[in-house]
């Protein structure tokens, strides 16, 4: 119904109607203009309530006014202004979008984003239309406890087809699941919950008329705070996030896991195929273990690829090899090729091995379980004369120890503040070169090892042991087994290294006396030094036969041709070797020069003293050598012609002094012929050298007693 005042122009033919309306329960003033074909006009309401059916009356999609309809209720609606020109023609209404335009507002609205959703409320709505865009502004709207200042609702084109209905929600509240709740609502499903700080979200839903086709579209900014990813927890500096329909795109965050990781990372996440393809720059990454460096990494840029379609989490880093399955009643770690890896494990960073491979269940942190093999060549482990460079593993590790057992048990390995490895079957070799400082070889933490039998190579020399125990620190490595017979200690430090040996044969002591050759008896050995060609030495022997064909023929022959000296030869120093029943040897080695501070022995029927010098290198030597024969020839010195050569001792018996020189196996030999020797009793010379090398009393388990000074 209209009443008011109507005017017609004759001469402009201007058409003018002011006046009031009522229609459709809506009542307001209305004016008319017409110019020819061309009409405006005003209008003006007063408070009414059905919005969609004042929609109705306009030139808007039909499915955007049942949207209307059904989402968005208010206490009232007021139109303040709305202008509309159009054009007539041949009975048909024409309408010009920039002449349609104007404002109104809702008060105490409720619009629902969807049925399945609480409405959001909001004190007054906003209306406008312009530019052929119809824009609902909500102010102070709120969704459930939430703030969502910033929303609106616009829909657009009005008039040619082609329309969207746009909903925009501007959020700043944390990314709970609340938010969730809504996001899935529109199938968004982002893998993604804060638990503390501020995300500041804006979310449009675009639904293309008619069908509501829906796309999504939105931004995301967060700074400092705690999320989880599943039932992952993390923390996170700045991010930027978009949302383009089911893609999330991460254009940079800032992650971090407790003080261990600190990563940016980059990439897509699909929400549809629950699958992200992620790049990650890891700034830090840092795991410790008691005090100790276990994982350590920075500046390691990788690819990281993440399926979470199914209730486990799967992370792949293809790079470095390395999967990650998570899921509430699993964690898995695995780990396909430690090599790839090894740079960043400390355990392992300086150990050479071919291949190998770890799987590690951190489902509970303090209770992990682990299996795997590792390949390689430098472990001294040998089984049936066959070296073993291939080891399968199994173990498990609690807050206060970690067990394994390597081959089916033929190993077996504890760790608590230190680690213990037992071997059960395997022959050990030790190589002492590849121990100490020369080799640099250096346990990160305390290691203890016990086995069964050992092969120790000393230079050119093998000597199988029994039982055997190995402790390193650090650089620092002790070494004792039980031979057969007697024990041997060894020792490498930063300053040099230790040998003492006790009870041992002639086998092993042969190594420290390369200017004879030894057979039978019992020696005792100390040697301290840099390393195995810088040392000082001292042995104790007994019941030895020193042997060397060419150098005692020659000795014997030089004796033998001249009277004097003839009867020096005898048994126990003749060609089948020079018989001792106890000596000592002092000595020190540098590089290849072997220097004999002082030989002394006790024999069945000589005494000898040496001192000289032997290089090794040139296999060379020079030695003066002291003889005394211990045959009283007092008796038949008169019958001798020429006993004028000698001169007897006190107790009768024959001393000389020989100098040896040049070859090794065929020295020069030259003599001052008689000459009266004293030497001192042997076990005052034995305590008055032995008493610098105090291993001799670790190796049998007993005190050392301070020495005594003989006369």
């Amino acid at each position: 119904m209209l009443s008011g005042k109507a005017s017609y122009y004759r001469e402009s033919r201007n058409f003018v109607f002011k006046g009031r309306f009522a229609a459709l329960g809506i009542n307001g003033r209305v004016n008319i203009s017409q110019h020819r074909d061309m009409i405006d006009a005003e209008i003006r309401t007063e408070r009414f309530f059905d919005l969609a059916g004042a929609l109705e009356q306009l030139p808007v999609d039909r499915d955007a006014v049942s949207w209307v309809r059904e989402n968005i209720t208010a206490r009232d609606y007021l139109i303040n202004n709305l202008h509309l020109g159009f054009t007539v023609t041949e009975g048909r209404v024409h309408v010009r979008p920039v002449s349609m335009y104007g404002s109104g507002t809702a008060s105490e609205a409720m619009i629902r984003f969807h049925p399945s959703l609480a409405p959001v409320r909001s004190t007054r709505v906003d209306v406008s239309l312009e530019n052929d865009r119809l824009s609902f502004e909500l102010d102070s709207p709120v969704y459930k406890a939430k703030n969502l200042d910033g929303s609106r609702v616009t829909i657009a084109p009005l008039l040619g087809g082609n329309t969207r209905l746009a909903i925009t929600l501007q959020t700043e509240s944390p990314l709970d699941s609340e938010i969730h709740e809504l996001l899935k609502t529109y199938d968004i499903k982002l893998p993604l919950t804060q638990q503390t700080g501020t995300t500041r979200g804006n979310l449009q839903l675009l639904f293309d008329l008619p069908g509501f086709t829906l796309h999504t579209r939105g931004t995301f900014a967060t700074d400092e705070g705690s999320w989880t990813w599943g039932n992952i927890p993390f923390s996170s500096g700045a991010a930027e996030v978009r949302l383009e329909n089911d893609r999330v795109i991460i254009d940079n965050a800032e992650l971090s896991w407790r003080d261990v990781i600190r990563a940016d990372l980059t990439g897509t996440i699909d929400t549809t195929a629950r699958q992200a393809a992620l790049s990650t720059a890891i700034t830090r990454l840092d795991f410790p273990e008691g005090g100790r460096e276990i994982v350590r990494a920075a500046g390691l840029s990788t690819p990281v690829n993440i399926d979470f379609s199914d209730e486990e989490v799967k992370i792949n880093l293809p790079e470095l090899m390395a999967e990650i399955a998570l899921d509430p009643s699993r964690k898995l770690l695995v780990l396909r090729d430690l090599n790839r890896v090894k740079a960043y494990l400390a355990p392992i960073r300086d150990f050479p091995f071919q291949e190998g491979k770890v799987n590690i269940d951190f489902t509970d942190p303090d209770n992990l379980a682990f299996d795997g093999f590792i390949s390689t060549t430098v472990l001294p482990l040998s089984l049936d004369d066959k070296p073993v460079n291939h080891f399968t593993f199994r173990g498990d590790r609690t807050t206060t120890k970690l067990s394994a057992s390597i081959n089916q048990g033929k190993i077996s390995l504890t760790a608590t503040d230190r680690l213990h490895i037992a071997l059960h079957d395997y022959l050990v070799t030790v190589d002492t070169d590849r121990f100490g400082t020369k080799a640099g070889t250096s346990s990160p933490v305390p290691l203890f090892i016990t086995g069964p039998r050992s092969l120790i190579r000393l230079q050119d020399l093998s000597i199988p042991t029994a039982a055997f125990q190995a402790e390193l620190n650090g650089k620092e490595v002790t070494f004792t087994a039980a031979l057969d017979p007697g024990k041997i200690l060894f020792e490498a430090k930063d300053s040099g290294m230790t040998l003492a040996a006790s009870d041992i044969d002639a086998m092993i002591a042969q190594d420290f006396f390369r200017f004879a050759d030894l057979e039978g008896g019992k020696f005792d050995l100390s040697v301290e030094g840099k390393d195995e060609k810088n040392y000082e030495g001292f042995v104790e022997f007994s019941d030895v036969l020193i042997k060397d064909a060419k150098l005692l023929n020659n000795i014997l022959s030089f004796i033998n041709a001249i009277p004097a000296l003839a009867t020096l030869s005898s048994p126990g120093f003749d060609s089948d070797g020079y018989s001792v029943t106890q000596g000592i040897a002092h000595f020190a080695r540098s590089n290849d020069l072997l220097t004999i501070q002082q030989f002394r022995t006790d024999g069945t029927t000589i005494n000898t003293e040496a001192e000289g010098w032997v290089d090794l290198e040139n296999d060379i030597l020079k030695i003066d050598l002291k003889l005394i024969s211990l045959k009283d020839y007092s008796r038949i010195i008169s019958k001798i012609p020429w006993a004028g050569y000698a001169i007897l001792g006190e107790d009768g018996s024959l001393s000389t002094s020989l100098i040896l020189s040049g070859s090794r196996h065929e020295p020069d030999i030259t003599t001052n012929l008689p000459a009266e020797i004293v030497m001192m009793p042997i076990n005052i010379v034995k305590r008055v050298i032995q008493w610098p090398f105090r291993l001799f009393g670790r190796i049998k388990d007993s005190a050392e007693e301070t020495p005594e000074t003989g006369e």
